[in-house]
């Protein structure tokens, strides 16, 4: 998919590694998921995504339910998404947050918890992206709460919380106060 802001194509890219069963899977014939188990397939869509678009968002379904710390598999595919062409990586499925990190000049953001999944109380983050002709000017993330079947921004001494639980998992990233995140 692709959007149009300006004059800058702005593309996304939708993938998973997690699915209940394998015929879920999008194949000939059937749509479906599409499956990042083998990656020949995903790296060469970021390929020929990045050719029609400038700037390019690959989301993948990928990780551990509950786990903080990303899989290897998701750090290699993270990387070898920007390697082939992807100028942001946004993960998600932990249900919870996991770490973001800068490669090459791009970030990676494992997984940004739930935005809205069910009723039980989790942090989580939103994340705003500013593209600009140069690319990528600034990334922030914007605490929120998901509680009762809704989310909200968190404020003050909440904010800062989700904040520096944020820092606290990211040493290949540096978060400041209001969420910005840079190289480190």
């Amino acid at each position: 998919k692709t959007i149009t802001v300006g004059q800058k194509i702005i593309g996304f890219l939708g993938m998973s590694r997690v699915y209940m069963d394998a015929g879920w899977a999008a194949g000939k014939g059937h749509p479906g998921v599409f499956s990042t188990y083998d990656t020949t397939l995903p790296l060469k869509a970021v390929e020929e995504a990045r050719q029609q678009c400038d700037f390019l968002v690959v989301y993948v379904h990928w990780g551990v339910v509950r786990e903080t710390e990303p899989k290897e598999y998701q750090r290699a595919m993270g990387k070898a998404y920007i390697d082939a062409g992807a100028d942001l990586v946004v993960g998600s499925h932990p249900h919870v947050l996991q770490e973001t990190e800068e490669y090459k000049g791009k970030m990676i953001v494992y997984s940004l918890g739930n935005f809205l999944f069910n009723s039980r109380q989790l942090d989580t983050c939103l994340v705003k992206a500013v593209i600009t002709e140069e690319g990528l000017e600034s990334l922030q993330f914007l605490p929120a709460l998901q509680k009762n079947c809704t989310t909200t921004l968190l404020h003050e001494e909440e904010k800062e919380r989700v904040l520096s639980y944020m820092r606290s998992i990211s040493p290949k990233a540096s978060i400041d106060e209001e969420g910005y995140v840079t190289a480190p």
